[in-house]
């Protein structure tokens, strides 16, 4: 179980090594609003490693719907950390723009992954 929580920490400390560089470090230049896709990029990350860590081969028979709230909360909570995170660095600010792109990004993830769980096809043995 440690072993799945190691792609949760991963990203979530690349979240927090990239919110803790100063702005004037940050001479990206991009088309206004793409920071808001890598945003929703990255919390998709986090929402399909947290996916990963707590999922289990008895998904549909339990609640994954409580769950996959639980996964979305806990994204945005760590959106809501990030950007006040963002406002003690010189040159970066918070943004509630930032944090809805967070929170669709994780939605997006566990909404597929609910969509999975209760959509795809059932695996059928083939043997004769």
């Amino acid at each position: 179980m440690i072993l799945r929580l190691l792609p949760v920490l991963t990203v979530m400390a690349s979240i927090f090594m990239l919110s803790h560089l100063p702005g004037d470090n940050l001479d990206f230049k991009a088309p206004a609003g793409t920071d808001k896709f890598f945003h929703a990029l990255i919390y998709g990350f986090l929402a399909l490693s947290v996916i990963y860590a707590v999922r289990s081969e008895s998904d549909k028979r339990k609640t994954p719907l409580l769950k996959g709230l639980g996964i979305l909360i806990f994204c945005t909570m760590y959106g809501v950390s990030d950007e006040l995170h963002q406002s003690f660095i010189d040159g970066r600010s918070q943004d509630w723009r930032d944090l809805v792109a967070d929170t669709l990004g994780a939605l997006l993830v566990v909404s597929g992954w609910w969509h999975w769980l209760y959509h795809r096809p059932e695996r059928k043995n083939v043997h004769n």
